[in-house]
């Protein structure tokens, strides 16, 4: 993939992250208010008195997941991005990502290869 590419995957992935971000805040809040309309009625919640976990449970763990998985292909892009040097100058994210990234998965076979 051309720098182009891997940027706009990287914008759009960003912004994914944001979408759920807030996806997840609404559901948070969301949750409350329904917990409390539930107990202001005394009622209970159907499903998570069968299943242990409430629908909005479900959804807001499926949207951390979704986040996490988000991040770590940010994080993964951003590092392919600095070790091919097609990062910004002064970011110091790019950097650390391209580090972090690295850590994993070097073999001092690499260090001859590239030259240094």
């Amino acid at each position: 993939m051309d720098t182009n590419g891997r940027q706009r995957v990287l914008n759009e992935a960003i912004e994914a992250r944001a979408r759920a971000e807030s996806l997840l805040l609404d559901l948070a809040k969301s949750r409350s208010e329904c917990e409390e309309l539930l107990r202001k009625s005394g009622r209970t919640d159907a499903v998570k008195s069968v299943t242990g976990q409430s629908a909005i449970d479900r959804a807001i763990d499926e949207a951390r997941r979704t986040m996490d998985v988000l991040e770590r292909q940010i994080s993964e892009l951003r590092g392919e991005m600095a070790m091919a040097g097609e990062f910004g100058a002064g970011d110091m994210r790019d950097v650390v990502a391209a580090v972090e990234v690295t850590v994993g998965r070097f073999r001092p076979a690499d260090l001859y290869r590239a030259g240094a």
